[in-house]
């Protein structure tokens, strides 16, 4: 055990400690930035979870397709947002509000479980839906149980794998 710590933390020394938003892919961050947008435009300044799972919808392939097929019209699906929320002391800057926080933390206790750590949008979505509230969802959450959720990313990139003939099925 003491070995395996002294590698980890010889490989941290060597490489550095990569920051959560260097871990996040482009397309991952591209979400974020979308997420802060719609903040913006409800005229808010704190990001919340809803803010996050909306912008997946609208930024990602991936999860508007399995939106779809699980019958949720990924154009007309809005999660809740908390209108009443508690602002962020400056007005111009934009912070994660403690649900948000909480599914990103999600995605990183996940993540940190495979080498090396990269976030995809589908990581986001499930730590941000992990913590959303069943009122958040938008009269969906029988539809986002998370194992169905996770089950059906599975399914459609396995789909895509095959399509692409990269892997032949069995």
């Amino acid at each position: 055990m003491v070995d395996r710590l002294r590698a980890w933390l010889s490989k941290l020394l060597r490489f550095g400690v990569p920051t959560r938003w260097e871990t996040m892919s482009p397309p991952t961050q591209q979400i974020i930035f979308r997420a802060q947008e719609l903040t913006k435009a409800d005229g808010l300044n704190l990001v919340q979870n809803g803010h996050i799972l909306r912008a997946c919808a609208i930024e990602s392939d991936l999860v508007r397709e399995v939106l779809g097929r699980l019958g949720i019209d990924a154009e007309a699906w809005s999660p809740q947002i908390d209108r009443k929320a508690e602002r962020a002391k400056e007005p111009e800057d934009l912070t994660l509000g403690p649900q948000a926080k909480q599914g990103i933390e999600h995605v990183f206790v996940a993540a940190g479980k495979a080498e090396p750590i990269t976030v995809h949008p589908e990581h986001l979505f499930l730590g941000c839906l992990k913590a959303a509230a069943p009122e958040e969802l938008d009269g969906q959450a029988d539809r986002l149980a998370i194992p169905l959720v996770e089950e059906m990313f599975r399914t459609v990139k396995r789909e895509r794998i095959f399509a692409r003939g990269t892997v032949r099925p069995e």
